[in-house]
């Protein structure tokens, strides 16, 4: 088998590889809406803390530093991540759908399914509400 040949196959197990894994993200149950935290949970500074670590480490690589939609790994993406600081975005999308993605992923909101979910985060309301918190602040002008 020549180089050419190796490679052929190389990329088709890669396409075989990538398509599963989004089958897997598809069809992976998605949280259910009673699961989801409410909409008025109050923060706490640990809360706060947490969701700056959880965003540092999980949202920073697509959504970007200033939740802009360009991390570095955006470049990749098939589709660009939301830009947070889009006013007309952040107009016309509710608090609800917020907690929806953080919590179930990009597919629960009918977005990317590369946007992983994070099932934990169901039982932690306050740290929920400081990411969305986070998220709404992007729209507003630095002071």
């Amino acid at each position: 088998m020549t180089s050419a040949e190796l490679l052929r196959h190389f990329w088709w197990l890669c396409r075989i590889a990538a398509a599963l894994f989004l089958a897997w993200l598809l069809l992976s149950r998605p949280a259910s809406a009673d699961s989801l935290p409410a909409a008025g949970a109050a923060t706490s500074d640990a809360d706060r803390a947490e969701a700056r670590e959880i965003w540092a480490s999980t949202c920073i690589s697509c959504h970007g530093e200033n939740g802009r939609g360009d991390g570095i790994a955006a470049m990749g993406l098939p589709a660009k991540p939301q830009n947070f600081a889009d006013p007309t975005w952040q107009a016309k999308v509710g608090n609800d759908e917020i907690a929806r993605a953080i919590v179930g992923g990009g597919a629960v909101v009918r977005k990317s399914p590369l946007m992983p979910a994070n099932p934990a985060l169901a039982s932690k309301p306050g740290v929920v509400a400081a990411l969305r918190e986070m998220i709404r602040g992007f729209a507003k002008p630095a002071a």
